[in-house]
């Protein structure tokens, strides 16, 4: 049943993320959104830290996205961007850790970025559907 509900969902989410309805003309690029983001991240009630790793998955976001994250739009995100996306972070990006650089992002920073992806675009919230 859960599974169910939680298609439908993204049914109504991506319906209303491709037209464009549920977002303020203001908010359609991912730049945009992120800034709201950020705004709703100030004004909640979360934790400071659970605030600065939200700041931090936003952070790294803007600076792994294949395009232009400030005026990339929210609608032409889709699941074959997200796989490619994803698949970057894995196995292509240059990490800089220290004096060394290597390639490829550790699984759970992945999951975080594409957790940042999902706030963006309306999805479920992180930490278990805390409200922020």
């Amino acid at each position: 049943m859960a599974r169910l509900r939680h298609e439908k969902r993204r049914g109504e989410l991506e319906t209303s993320r491709q037209s464009a309805e549920q977002i303020n003309t203001d908010l359609r690029t991912l730049g945009a959104l992120s800034q709201e983001l950020r705004r709703q991240i100030d004004a909640s009630t979360v934790s400071q830290v659970t605030k600065d790793g939200y700041r931090v998955w936003l952070d790294g976001l803007a600076l792994n996205w294949p395009a232009d994250f400030q005026t990339a739009l929210a609608r032409s995100v889709t699941r074959d961007t997200v796989v490619h996306f994803r698949t970057h972070l894995a196995t292509r990006a240059i990490v800089q850790r220290g004096k060394t650089e290597t390639r490829s992002y550790r699984p759970a920073v992945v999951n975080q970025t594409l957790t940042a992806l999902r706030l963006l675009l309306g999805g479920d919230r992180a930490g278990g559907g805390e409200k922020l």
